[in-house]
């Protein structure tokens, strides 16, 4: 545990001083405009474009995504299937040249 007395080291990287309380001689201020600038409204307007777009890329990719997946998925089965299919016929193609013999042998 921790001894009475000790206090712990504050951490000094980036990350942590962001969140500590702004100390009162680099508070940050804020400044407040009537209404937006043409330029400011210009750059809403292409950056909610960009978004859609991205929206849209996104959701286009996801789509493309499960495509796949199926696909992935039936071919599996595939290979399965065709793994079973060949084992079966090896294997009986095996039991078969080894028990016709073994009944030759035994019928003499």
């Amino acid at each position: 545990g921790r001894e009475k007395g000790r206090r712990r080291r504050r951490c000094r990287c980036r990350y942590h001083q962001h969140l500590s309380p702004p100390s009162p001689q680099n508070a940050p201020t804020l400044t407040i405009t009537a209404h937006p600038g043409p330029q400011n409204v210009e750059m809403m307007l292409d950056r909610q474009e960009l978004l859609g777009s991205l929206e849209a890329k996104t959701s286009d990719l996801q789509e493309m995504a499960g495509i796949v997946r199926q696909k992935a998925r039936r071919l599996r089965r595939w290979h399965l299937m065709n793994q079973v299919k060949w084992g079966v016929a090896i294997g009986t193609l095996v039991t078969a040249s080894v028990a016709i013999p073994i009944a030759v042998i035994a019928a003499a």
